[in-house]
């Protein structure tokens, strides 16, 4: 394996600022890269990898160069996130030959006529875009076997192509949070997701919270033969407690958060028990802390509390007699 970590390199007498070649080995290992500036005023890539696995953070390119060439080595994944790559003369990000690339706050500053290509790769873009200006890109040259993920990015427009086996999704992510008629959030709620179209339906238990974030889910899909499809729309419906409702439907043209209302009867509160943990000893005289203070109500009703032990009935009488008025319990 190699690593690259906090890296500068201006203008080297010849070739690109980075070369790496991995063909022929046995394995290719991972290469890290982490915090790397370039500037390199050449014709050629700025960096080329052939034939490599990689993890890449913090990449800066600038200059008068062609940007980055990535191949893949082994059928593993690799990821690119919270770059800048530039690029002109015809290339300025080309990847070729991922199985799975994972890219994460990507910014693209291709000029025009030098737009980023995926051949043979599988590759999703997550809070990524194409930094505006009147000499820039704003979409892939798509080329055979490939899908692109757009996820929760800029606008796009139409790929070119040269190849009608390819797919560009243009996807986004759905909060989803399940509340009652207090709108106060519902633990382990249920919820099911159906969609108009490409998506199977998805059902999900929502955490203890009462809210997540589900997806990505395919909003628009280009192919070669049709252009763009329709938009795709969604249902949001959500169980609790025997109570079922469902959410009117949905565009998917941006991050959704969507919120589904339960008509619920009174119901138990929810019970936190801090202290003392289970199972947990104690030395014969010690004292033991009783805590569940930070227990709570869906319907808001003021909690009271009773601490009762198998062998000596209700904690506190025996313990101190008769609360006073007002104690809690707690």
């Amino acid at each position: 394996d190699l690593q690259l970590l906090a890296v500068e390199v201006h203008d080297p007498l010849s070739g690109p600022a980075l070369d790496i070649d991995n063909s022929g080995l046995s394995r290719d290992g991972m290469v890290i890269i982490d915090d790397m500036r370039i500037n390199l005023n050449q014709s050629s890539y700025a960096i080329q990898l052939q034939d490599v696995n990689a993890e890449i953070h913090g990449l800066d390119l600038s200059g008068d160069n062609r940007g980055v060439y990535w191949s893949a080595g082994d059928t593993i994944t690799s990821y690119l996130s919270s770059s800048i790559i530039s690029g002109n003369g015809g290339s300025c990000l080309d990847i070729v030959d991922h199985s799975e690339l994972l890219v994460n706050n990507l910014g693209l500053a291709c000029e025009t006529g030098s737009k980023p290509t995926v051949e043979s790769s599988f590759v999703n873009f997550t809070d990524s875009g194409f930094i505006s200006g009147s000499g820039h890109e704003n979409t892939f040259h798509i080329e055979s076997s490939s899908h692109v993920r757009w996820i929760s990015s800029s606008l796009i427009s139409s790929p070119t192509f040269t190849s009608s086996d390819s797919i560009l999704d243009i996807m986004w992510f759905i909060e989803v949070h399940a509340v009652n008629q207090l709108l106060r959030h519902i633990p382990y709620a249920e919820v099911n997701l159906s969609f108009s179209s490409w998506e199977a339906d998805h059902t999900s238990t929502l955490p203890y919270f009462g809210f997540d974030t589900l997806g990505p889910y395919v909003g628009s899909r280009w192919l070669p033969s049709v252009g763009w499809s329709t938009e795709n729309t969604v249902n949001l419906g959500c169980d609790y407690d025997g109570v079922h409702n469902d959410s009117t439907p949905m565009d998917l043209i941006e991050d959704l958060v969507a919120y589904c209302r339960l008509e619920l009867t009174n119901q138990p509160p929810f019970i936190i028990w801090s202290t003392p943990e289970d199972e947990e000893e104690f030395p014969s005289g010690s004292s033991v802390i009783l805590d569940a203070s930070e227990s709570w109500d869906l319907d808001d009703d003021q909690l009271t509390y009773t601490w009762t032990s198998s062998i000596d009935g209700d904690l506190h009488s025996s313990c101190f007699g008769t609360l006073p008025s007002g104690n809690n319990g707690s």
